[in-house]
């Protein structure tokens, strides 16, 4: 049987809430509890204090591995879990730790090291590329260049690998290995719609098995279950359609109206300048005379390309930029009028790496997954009403095919 289990579940759930009471009631495993956070890092200190979780200060896996060999429990960041090392990961399996994933972690990382400064690092003969896999051959580096030093600790724990994008640049990606996975005696994974994120794919590619669990809720509060007929689904899901106000205005989402409109690659054809203006026109028309409320510039958000913030940004919403791909934060809990300028498609090199490995990605599913995520970063995740611009035909479309699942009981609801 599947040592991985994923817990797939909307927001608001309870997923954390039962991996809390998993952990609370199970005090002979040893827990390694990673989360996009620290201040979720350290939530999981305070409610689960029989079990005495240690947050390391530091990201440097050494650290970690002084924890591991006294054998505590572990509370700690994404970035801080993506640079264990095979040392601190051998010493986990002979441990028999169980893992605890808050948010799904990415399969591939693009390297932010500039081509100079890699040039460099195989000229000093410190790196070699062999078949478009980056090698560690000597990591004695010991200089002050923290951009370097980083980059040689990841090399200790990951693999590099190099990559044509789609506009013909050569690209380098970190690869999470395995065995991150592997390691632990078991695993559970808290997300939502899984199948759309680069770790469904990653396993699949690996081969590694994995099972649903669910969220069943007592008296006590929620818990694992693996009976899906019992799981728990919040009734705020069925009323997410009349919540979620999407602007139905043909004049204004006639720009998104083909298949492939507003993608990365429609904003970067110099044929389309023009209704790029057009575009940042129709947000300020949105921002600043649609909505309701146009006395405070603090409620709204919106989202592009990070390369096309500069032609989109106007006034009264410039400085309400969130990336597209946000999840995993609620700063931005009071934005009421939303605006996702954007069609998602994976990044051309990432999808011909899964495909080269046997996987069909799964297109809408993946945009899907992070526009949810991102709309969740507003007002809706209190219960507020939302007004959200939706210009893309594709888009909007797989938004409102969500919400009508939903509402239709396409999820099991109390």
């Amino acid at each position: 049987m599947s040592k991985i289990k994923i817990c797939d579940a909307i927001m608001g759930s309870g997923k954390s809430s039962a991996a809390i009471r998993y952990m609370n009631e199970h005090p002979e495993n040893r827990y390694i509890y990673i989360t996009p956070y620290k201040s979720e890092a350290d939530r999981i200190k305070d409610k689960c204090p029989e079990l005495n979780f240690v947050r390391p200060k530091h990201h440097v896996a050494e650290f970690t591995t002084e924890l591991v060999e006294e054998k505590k429990n572990i509370a700690t960041t994404h970035e801080a879990f993506k640079l264990y090392t095979n040392e601190l990961k051998e010493l986990i399996r002979e441990n028999e730790y169980v893992l605890i994933v808050d948010e799904c972690i990415e399969l591939l990382e693009e390297l932010t090291l500039s081509a100079g400064d890699l040039e460099e690092c195989i000229r000093s003969g410190r790196v070699s590329v062999d078949n478009g896999v980056v090698k560690l051959i000597d990591d004695s580096y010991n200089g002050t260049i923290q951009q370097l030093k980083k980059f040689y600790a990841t090399m200790r724990c990951r693999d590099l690998m190099c990559f044509v994008g789609d506009d013909s640049r050569i690209l380098y990606y970190w690869i999470l290995p395995a065995d991150l996975l592997t390691a632990f005696k078991e695993v559970y994974v808290l997300t939502y719609m899984f199948e759309g994120q680069e770790l469904s794919n990653m396993l699949k590619m690996y081969g590694i098995e994995y099972r649903y669990v669910y969220i069943e809720r007592d008296d006590n509060g929620y818990m694992f279950t693996e009976d899906e007929s019992v799981k728990y689904v919040p009734e705020y899901a069925r009323s997410l359609k009349n919540k979620i106000h999407i602007l139905d205005n043909e004049k204004m989402n006639a720009i998104g109206q083909t298949e492939t409109a507003l993608s990365l690659s429609w904003y970067r054809n110099p044929a389309n300048e023009s209704l790029v203006t057009q575009m940042k026109k129709n947000m300020v028309n949105f921002m600043n005379n649609m909505n309701k409320d146009q006395s405070n510039s603090g409620n709204r958000m919106w989202s592009g390309f990070m390369e096309t913030k500069s032609k989109l940004k106007g006034q009264g919403y410039a400085k309400s930029f969130v990336p597209f791909n946000a999840r995993a934060t609620n700063e931005y809990a009071d934005k009421k009028y939303l605006a996702y300028v954007v069609n998602i498609y994976m990044n051309v090199s990432r999808k011909i790496y899964f495909m080269q490995n046997g996987i069909d990605v799964d297109e809408d599913a993946f945009a899907l997954s992070a526009m949810v995520q991102w709309i969740w970063r507003s007002a809706i995740r209190n219960g507020k009403d939302i007004s959200i611009y939706v210009p893309s035909s594709r888009m909007r479309r797989l938004l409102i095919t969500w919400m009508d699942s939903l509402a239709a009981g396409g999820v099991t609801c109390e």
